[in-house]
């Protein structure tokens, strides 16, 4: 929310911003919201511990929406932060005020432009992060009841104990 209201405040008069914007307001939480509907769970015998039994095929949804939403956010802060940049050259000038080498901002353009940054670096790490934790066979969080159950020489069927055999 507050990348959004950074983002109207930016590009102020622009009603085509503030629309696409909002949108995209609206379908961060709606993505979001297929994790916690789409997987299913049952619980371990008679104990009220449960565990994961389905994930559904489209649950990195929730991961890409808001990744292309703080793109979408970076590229238009940025773009409109090195717009107004004072340059000696067009290109190489920009690309200078962008990865800090240059002056030619003012302190709160550089304030913005640099917060924008480490969140954009801290979000796009922790939405891959959790992509490739998904999609990762190796940590398919669909594991066996056995390795879930926080009693493993219970049967997982009727409750009662079991005796490893050795």
């Amino acid at each position: 929310m507050l990348f959004y209201l950074r983002v109207t405040a930016v590009w102020h008069p622009n009603k085509i911003i503030y629309v696409v914007f909002s949108i995209l307001l609206i379908g961060v939480p709606s993505a979001s919201i297929t994790a916690p509907l789409g997987v299913r769970s049952a619980h371990i015998g008679p104990t009220m511990q449960c565990i994961t039994t389905s994930v559904p095929g489209n649950i990195e949804v929730a991961a890409i929406i808001p990744l292309i939403n703080d793109t979408a956010i970076f590229l238009a802060i940025t773009y409109r932060i090195l717009e107004n940049t004072v340059a000696d050259s067009p290109v190489r000038g920009r690309l200078s005020v962008f990865f800090g080498g240059a002056t030619g901002l003012s302190a709160l353009s550089r304030a913005l432009l640099q917060s924008g940054q480490h969140f954009y670096l801290v979000a796009v790490a922790a939405n891959l992060t959790l992509l490739i934790a998904v999609k990762l066979p190796q940590l398919s969080p669909v594991l066996p009841r056995r390795v879930h159950s926080p009693w493993p020489f219970v049967d997982q069927r009727n409750g009662l104990p079991r005796f490893p055999e050795d």
